[in-house]
């Protein structure tokens, strides 16, 4: 079911209600505008809600999620726009007085504006599209038009949702452009009874083509990936908490924060020191924030590609709700043995890019490059035959303790260096002891008698 609402203020774009038609768990409803954002930054507001299995708490709505896009031009000039007229956030790209307009444009980029030149209307169940415009004067030659399709769609057995916005973007100016396409989500989670948005978890996915947050369990999550329809790869993702340091710095401010600390918008786009970067598991990494870690979480996806004038490309986002099982996709042209815009290779491995996915090659990504220098890729986690923090062979005396591979230990006074195992362990056992020998419980507590001296 899509319904239209009207805006509430006048300057305020189209919204449509996208609603999945069901009642309890597994019930979604969003109401984004004619950008594709919804939610805002002030007041709880019910423009997207999501009741997850196993939970009775219906307090459920997301603070704000929504896409900024950073345009340059010739000699390094880059603008910035909120695409959407949500004056609330608006105030975190450009400073007021007197009303801002999410719009901060360079000195060249005169007459910077954004239009809307579809006003937001169903298009099928569950389905609407619109279009709009960003442009300059003449003299800068920014032409940008968009279609963008947003699609609603459900798992009822699952109980979760995924929604899904296809922006379409073509270069229709008189100079080429470099676009950064960056995706915020500052989802407020309620769903463990706790009354409170800074308890959540977040964390990247097998194959790091995504990133998550959620509430103490995986159903009660929203999740950012890559859609099927991308003709350009996802360039990188974070999930930050406020007040820790993604990488080198600088600390992650949420968005409600303010301008003056919020590096995101001052940097054109994600700082490099974020992208991929989860803060508990750190760069590149499969895995999810340490909960110890209490603060209010914000994730986000970024693409970064180029635009020749009369060229056209997609930008394929997926939202979902009530999973962290994010698919990964590539290029739509990937396996083309072609090498087009946003790919890095196409079809061969090389030390920088893997040629079946198009994409950068990074440890942990789940793709086995050799050329890159890699033995093997369990997706950054330790398996019985794959170290996941270095991608080479688990080997006993690598300097890496691996559980799955069943070490215990590398080195130290304990540990039997031949078998990587501790030669006598706590509770009874004995690694590496011949079969049938006495107990040898006796020398180690002799053994920790003497280490206790010489610690004295």
């Amino acid at each position: 079911m899509v319904a239209l609402v009207c805006a509430g203020a006048p300057a305020q774009a189209g919204i449509v209600l996208f609603d999945n038609g069901v009642t309890g768990e597994g019930f979604t409803q969003v109401s984004p505008d004619d950008f594709g954002t919804y939610g805002v930054l002030i007041g709880q507001q019910f423009d997207d809600e999501f009741i997850p299995a196993g939970v009775a708490n219906a307090f459920t709505p997301t603070y704000l999620t929504g896409p900024m896009l950073f345009v340059s031009t010739a000699s390094n000039r880059t603008s910035s726009l909120l695409l959407t007229e949500y004056r609330a956030w608006a105030n975190f790209l450009e400073n007021p007085p007197p009303i801002p307009d999410g719009i901060a444009a360079d000195a060249m980029h005169t007459g910077l504006a954004r239009t809307v030149t579809m006003p937001i209307a169903s298009t099928g169940p569950n389905e609407a599209t619109s279009g709009f415009r960003i442009a300059t004067d003449t003299a800068a030659g920014v032409g940008l038009d968009f279609l963008l399709v947003q699609r609603l769609a459900s798992d009822a057995t699952a109980k979760s949702s995924q929604f899904d916005q296809i922006y379409t973007v073509t270069n229709s100016g008189t100079a080429a452009v470099t676009l950064v396409f960056h995706i915020m989500w500052d989802a407020d989670l309620y769903y463990d009874g706790q009354n409170q948005e800074v308890d959540d978890f977040v964390g990247s996915v097998a194959g790091l083509c995504g990133v998550y947050m959620h509430d103490g369990d995986s159903r009660w999550s929203t999740s950012l990936g890559n859609g099927p329809m991308s003709t350009v790869p996802l360039a990188a993702y974070y999930g930050g908490k406020a007040g820790e340091v993604p990488g080198s710095g600088p600390a992650f401010t949420p968005a409600n924060a303010g301008i003056t600390e919020q590096h995101v918008w001052l940097n054109h786009g994600m700082p490099a020191s974020w992208r991929n970067f989860v803060v508990g598991p750190g760069l590149n990494a499969v895995g999810e924030s340490d909960p110890t870690l209490i603060a209010d979480a914000t994730i986000g996806t970024e693409y970064q590609f180029p635009l020749a004038v009369g060229a056209t490309e997609t930008v394929h986002i997926r939202r979902y709700y009530g999973t962290t099982d994010i698919e990964c996709f590539v290029s739509a042209n990937c396996g083309n043995g072609v090498v087009d815009s946003g790919e890095l290779c196409d079809g061969t491995d090389t030390a920088t890019c893997n040629g079946e996915t198009c994409t950068a090659s990074l440890c942990g990504d789940g793709y086995m490059n050799s050329v890159a220098g890699e033995e093997c890729d369990s997706s950054g986690v330790d398996s019985e035959t794959c170290n996941g923090a270095t991608c080479t062979v688990a080997a006993c005396g690598d300097g890496h303790v691996n559980v799955e591979a069943g070490e215990d230990c590398e080195d130290g006074e304990l540990c039997e260096t031949s078998t990587c195992t501790f030669s006598f362990r706590l509770g009874g056992g004995c690694a590496g002891c011949a079969t049938g020998g006495p107990d040898p419980s006796w020398l180690l507590c002799a053994v920790l008698l003497v280490l206790r001296r010489r610690r004295r």
